[in-house]
Order: structure tokens, then sequence, then C-alpha cells
């Protein structure tokens, strides 16, 4: 299912990381969400190794120096096990989300010195849209909100609703990647290919810190 999106990327201006930022945002609304896959899983397997490789070249200690990519196929109920399975079941204090990418996304921000703007260009009122950045009043201070309008799904299956959540993580976390370091070719950006992968009908289940599984469906999810 493709995306409902009140968003034009053209809108958007991000100074030398424009054309990157635009190149992200037009290639996310375009996706055809779980549809059946559109490319074969030793190419997926590639993109999947090619987003850990660059990774671990810029933080080797939050990745596993090799891993183990298992692929799996199914509908919506073998979809849904692989999404309890990281909600509920993966070993403690491991959320490949919010233990390795988030952190490495904010070391990459912090050796180029950028942190979210709460002035400028870049920064609008709510529901600007042009803007990449609103700013909300918190408890200490001022705070930068990402301000990109992603399309609402209406998708009855609450797995699909929580991955697609995950994957959107991803795409901010491609787009500070070249906010911070804007020379930065997409190509060497790590969450491309993560964003590649789903655009061709993977979803990576990382349920440890060296094994993964990528699922692909047999038949469109939604």
């Amino acid at each position: 299912m493709k995306s409902r999106a009140p968003l034009d990327p053209s809108l958007y201006e991000a100074g030398p990381a424009t054309d990157a930022v635009r190149r992200l945002l037009t290639a996310y609304v375009a996706i055809d969400w779980y549809a059946p896959a559109s490319l074969s899983e030793a190419d997926a397997h590639a993109l999947f190794l090619r987003y850990h490789t660059l990774a671990r070249a810029f933080a080797p200690d939050l990745f596993a120096p090799r891993l183990e990519i298992e692929h799996a196929t199914g509908g919506l109920r073998e979809f849904s096990t692989w999404v309890d399975v990281v909600r509920n079941h993966a070993p403690r204090g491991w959320d490949w989300k919010y233990a390795v990418l988030k952190p490495l996304t904010q070391r990459h921000s912090d050796a180029h010195g950028w942190s979210r703007p709460l002035e400028g260009p870049l920064v609008g009122p709510p529901g600007a849209r042009d803007c990449l950045f609103t700013v909300f009043p918190a408890v200490d201070g001022s705070v930068g909100v990402w301000n990109v309008p992603l399309p609402r799904v209406d998708w009855p299956a609450e797995a699909l609703r929580f991955f697609k959540g995950y994957c959107d993580l991803d795409l901010f976390e491609a787009l500070e990647w070249q906010l911070a370091e804007p020379g930065c070719p997409l190509s060497d950006n790590p969450f491309v290919p993560l964003l590649e992968l789903y655009a061709a009908g993977y979803s990576p289940f990382h349920l440890t810190a060296h094994g993964v599984v990528l699922f692909r469906a047999l038949a469109p999810l939604t």
C-alpha cells in the first residue's frame, strides 16, 4: 500500500543537504508498503550487510563483527509473530532501534558538531509545510522536534502500524545523518540500505546483536 502523504519533498530547504533530504523524502513516500519483494534474497542479504558494514565502520563497538542472517516468508500471521518476538521476547536490554541505531546517529551528529536547531531556516511553526523542525517548550528548555508530516496509515493490523513506526525512525536517522554531514554521499549513509530494504518489500527483524531475520511477504500484507 502506498501512503497518502501531505508531503511535498520539493518544498524542503536544508542548505547544502537539500538535495539529499529531498531524495530521501521522495523515495520514502513512494514506498509500496508490505508488498511482495522486488529483490532476490541474495540482494536483500547484501543490502543488510551494506548497512552493517557502513555502521560498524563508524561505531565498531555498537555492532557485532559478524551477523547470522536468516530469511523467512509468510503472510500477516507470520509477520505479526516476528513483530511479537521483537517486542516481547528479545533478550533483556536489546533493542536495535534505541540501543544501537539512535546511539549511532547521536555519535555521528556529535562528531560533526550538529544538534537539532532551535532557530534558523530549518525551523518553522508547528505544521509548517517547508521546515524540517519546530520548537516546543520542555521542562529543561526548548526542544526541536521533527516537523515532517509523514502519512497516516489505516492498516487494521497493529503489527503493521508498529513496524512502520520503526521504519519512520530510520528515515529520520537518515535525514539527521545528512544534516550533520551534508557532504556525505547517500551511498555512504548507513541508513539508506535499510530504507532500500523496506522499499524492496523486506522487513528486517534484528533479534539479537548478531542474529537477523529478513522477512518478505508472499502476498500483500495490507
